[in-house]
């Protein structure tokens, strides 16, 4: 008869490298910017960070659904909940088809 054994899913690394991320979230790193907290709040940081921006289109989409809803007053827009999906190429509207 052929059997296995069975291994632990983590290692002893593998445990001190979450337990070490976990520390570095809780503790090092800005719960608004994701930066380690020593570079954000440093005082030298301010006018040396540079911001690219771009647009999510399926966040983009969302906000303007919301906003059709809350145009619409629709009972309690609040409390709906958005699910974005792709449309198939099929399904697409006329203004949005290549």
């Amino acid at each position: 008869m052929i059997g296995s054994v069975l291994e632990p899913e983590w290692d002893d690394v593998e445990r001190a490298w979450m337990l070490a991320r976990e520390h570095y979230r809780q503790v090092d790193q800005c719960q608004v910017c994701g930066m380690p907290k020593a570079i954000c709040r440093s005082i030298e940081t301010d006018g040396m960070v540079a911001v690219d921006s771009e647009r999510c289109h399926v966040s983009a989409a969302i906000a303007r659904k919301q906003r059709a809803d809350q145009q619409a007053e629709m009972d309690l827009p609040e409390t709906l909940a958005y699910e974005a999906r792709m449309h198939q190429p099929d399904e697409l509207p006329p203004e949005a088809a290549p």
